[in-house]
Parts: structure tokens; C-alpha cells; sequence
């Protein structure tokens, strides 16, 4: 396993040594992967917020109004003419896909 070199502020120090005290982690080395596995479980719970928005927005784009609702995306349409509504309103809820 590579090693690295890192300055910590005392606070961080502290904490590390603290930490260590309690049984839960044999080192420091221990302690501070925890802490990088934590920012790169969040980098990636980030990184797939932003994938899911974007998916939800494409999917918001091409889905027949009366369906937007059923799968969560509540938010007014804008037709083709430029007139907003509301799902509920649309007429064409009663039409499914097969009419």
C-alpha cells in the first residue's frame, strides 16, 4: 500500500489520537481512510444526485403528461403551443398509451 505524508491542524490531531483511544481504529492510517471513504461515498452520492436530476429531466421531456405525475414529476407541462397546465387538467389523461 503506498504511503503519504500529510500535515494535520492540532485539531484534526487531536480528534485522530482521540479516536484511537476509543478501540474503534488500530492507527492513524485506520482512522484517516475512514474519513476519505466517507468524502468519497459523498463525492459519489453527489455525483449521482446530479445524474439523477439530469435523467429526470430528460424522462420529464418525453413523457406523455398524464403519466408525468405517476412517476413523480409533478411539475406543470408546457405544451407544444406554449400554454402551461397541470397534469390533471390535461384532457389527455384519459387516453393511454394504446389510444
Amino acid at each position: 500500500m503506498p504511503t503519504r505524508k500529510v500535515s494535520l491542524p492540532k485539531a484534526l490531531d487531536l480528534f485522530v489520537n482521540r479516536t484511537i483511544k476509543t478501540g474503534r481504529y488500530d492507527n492513524a492510517s485506520d482512522v484517516i481512510c475512514a474519513g476519505l471513504r466517507l468524502l468519497v461515498r459523498e463525492e459519489k452520492e453527489k455525483e449521482n444526485a446530479e445524474k439523477f436530476a439530469w435523467l429526470k429531466e430528460k424522462i420529464s421531456e418525453h413523457c406523455q403528461p398524464g403519466y408525468r405525475e405517476l412517476i413523480g414529476l409533478n411539475e406543470p407541462t408546457v405544451r407544444r403551443t406554449g400554454a402551461t397546465s397541470h397534469p390533471k387538467d390535461d384532457s389527455s389523461l384519459t387516453k393511454g398509451p394504446m389510444n
